[in-house]
This record gives C-alpha cells, sequence and structure tokens, in this order.
C-alpha cells in the first residue's frame, strides 16, 4: 500500500470520530472558553474543521509561507463546521491518492513571519501536523464538552457517556 492511500484509509477512519464530535458542538457555546488564556469552544472547533486543509498545501507545494498576521477561520455555527470538515476531507482525500511515495518522502516546508519553524519529509508533516494535531485538539474539544456537561462521545472505546 502507498503511503497516501495508508493515510486516506486513516483519515477517514478518524472522521467518523471527529464529526461525532464536532457534532456535539452547540452554537450556543462557540464563545464559552474554561480559562481565560484557552481558546474559544468555537475557536478550537473551527481550528479542527480546518486542520485536513492543510493537507493541499503540504502535497501541492514545497513552503508554506504564512504572514504573522494571519488570521484563522472561526465558524459561525456548528453547521459551518461540520460542512468545512467535510470539504477539507473530501480535498485531501483527493490530493493522497495522487501522490507517490517518492514525492511524501519529499523535504517540505513551513515559514511563519519570515522564521522557518518546519522542515521535513511531506508524510512526517502529514502525520504530525495534519493526522496528531487534530487528534490532540479533538481530544482537548471533549474535555470542553464534559466541562459543559454535553455528552463525551465514544472515540477510542466507550465513553462513559455512552456506556450500556
Amino acid at each position: 500500500m502507498r503511503i497516501g492511500q495508508s493515510l486516506v484509509r486513516e483519515m477517514l477512519h478518524e472522521a467518523e470520530t471527529t464529526r461525532k464530535v464536532l457534532g456535539r458542538v452547540p452554537d450556543s457555546l462557540l464563545g464559552w472558553k474554561p480559562h481565560e488564556k484557552s481558546s474559544t469552544m468555537g475557536m478550537l472547533a473551527s481550528h479542527i474543521a480546518d486542520i485536513t486543509g492543510w493537507t493541499g498545501p503540504i502535497v501541492t507545494m514545497d513552503q508554506l509561507e504564512i504572514d504573522s498576521d494571519y488570521q484563522p477561520w472561526l465558524a459561525a455555527n456548528q453547521e459551518e463546521l461540520m460542512a468545512r470538515f467535510n470539504w477539507h476531507l473530501e480535498e485531501a482525500v483527493e490530493h493522497l491518492e495522487k501522490q507517490t511515495d517518492e514525492h511524501l518522502s519529499g523535504t517540505w516546508s513551513l515559514i511563519w513571519g519570515g522564521q522557518k519553524v518546519i522542515e521535513m519529509a511531506r508524510v512526517s508533516v502529514l502525520r504530525g501536523m495534519v493526522c496528531n494535531h487534530c487528534y490532540h485538539h479533538r481530544g482537548q474539544l471533549s474535555v470542553y464538552l464534559r466541562l459543559n456537561e454535553i455528552p463525551v462521545p465514544a472515540m477510542y472505546g466507550p465513553s462513559a457517556d455512552e456506556m450500556a
């Protein structure tokens, strides 16, 4: 199996869990945050919905330059979160299915505010900045749900809220 195919399988499998978590984010709590230093629920959920969208630039460009004044996308409601996540996932699958192992093993760089912050193999960037990054923030969002008495969906095993 090619690297791109393997990543597609994982992304599609994990997407079901991500949809379950994003699907529990209520519009009424998009501005809620657990601490003054934390992101709002809307910012965190929007970030999760956008992460898979980084796949395109990672596989189609040798480097991505982002200005230090970059402003991330912010969903207005839960419907936008789901639409954005699904759109990015579909786009990521299309990109990855076309990639050779040789291309995905090639070097990619991220330049933020004029400083190179990442330079590594595309597959490593996809694993770390896309897949693992999404899972990390999805876990954070599950804590936001718990703190608001919103049932946490099962992820890698049963959830206390979904046990029979």
